[in-house]
């Protein structure tokens, strides 16, 4: 039609059979993340453990100081630090996490540089090994060698001193993990053998524990809730208050001797007035939390 303006028309190309379809980017979708959060209770564990007549092993748990002397292929000596050698110590506490066994490690200060050297170390020198080990009041101690070889093995010596005794057995491997964790494993295993109580076939027995410094309602309390805990102890009553000294019954999955062998692993309960470690008729200590 004359003067009508024209509408422009926009081809629309054939689509192409070789040319790829492309789709609209697909909008990523939030997934919920869910978690259990599981509690247990310690008490019904021990039950089950008790009545399966399995042994228990005490959450207060004696601790093991870890020395190490490293060796590689060119003969060069040096101790295991934590800058120069955090692969071997993660590998250590990785154990210690999972089996629940207080480890500690040397600061390797002047102190410890001037009782013990790698050479020490090495030769596990069991009197220069305890004497530098005193100042960390450890339960008992862990020396191991290790020496790289060339071929890419790993050989060495353990010694394990605890209490009076020292047990000195090899090591071999090709795996670093399992060159470290055989040791530790058989270390765990004898402190439980000796610490665990095995209920059904546990003596029972009473002891009298007198405890001086209890000089308020809180450190009453405190020390009461510190006996009850003990793993050994199966009940608990007072039985005199006399100023800050205080008298306790207790009545032991076990034995007096049991009793001040896990008392020694706190520094909660001092013993005094030469208490002996054969057990009176009453366990002298002192409170100091």
């Amino acid at each position: 039609m004359p003067g009508a303006a024209v509408e422009p028309t926009v081809a629309t190309p054939e689509p192409d059979a070789n040319q790829a379809e492309v789709s609209a980017p697909l909008i990523p979708t939030t997934r919920e993340q869910r978690y259990i959060d599981v509690d247990f209770s310690s008490a019904l564990i021990d039950e089950l453990l008790t009545t399966a007549n399995i042994p228990i092993w005490d959450s207060n748990r004696p601790s093991v100081l870890v020395w190490m002397a490293l060796q590689d292929e060119t003969g060069n000596r040096s101790l295991m630090t934590a800058d120069i050698n955090n692969d071997i110590i993660e590998l250590i506490q990785e154990f210690a996490d999972r089996r629940g066994l207080p480890v500690l490690f040397p600061v390797l200060d002047f102190e410890d540089r001037r009782s013990l050297n790698e050479d020490l170390v090495w030769t596990l020198n069991e009197e220069a090994i305890r004497k530098a080990s005193n100042r960390y009041g450890a339960d008992s101690i862990l020396t191991g060698r290790l020496h790289f070889t060339a071929s890419g093995e790993l050989v060495g010596l353990w010694q394990f001193l605890f209490q009076d005794e020292a047990d000195v057995f090899d090591g071999f491997s090709t795996d670093l993990r399992e060159y470290l964790h055989g040791p530790l494993a058989r270390v765990t295993s004898q402190l439980a053998s000796y610490f665990a109580i095995v209920p059904e076939s546990a003596t029972r027995e009473m002891v009298q524990l007198r405890v001086d410094g209890v000089g308020s309602l809180q450190e009453y309390s405190s020390l009461l809730s510190y006996v009850s805990g003990l793993g050994l102890v199966e009940s608990v009553s007072p039985a005199q208050l006399d100023g800050e000294r205080l008298e306790l019954r207790l009545g032991l999955v076990g034995d007096a001797q049991q009793l001040f062998e896990l008392i020694a692993l706190d520094r909660d309960l001092l013993p005094i007035e030469g208490v002996a470690s054969d057990a009176s008729d009453v366990l002298h200590y002192r409170w100091t939390r």
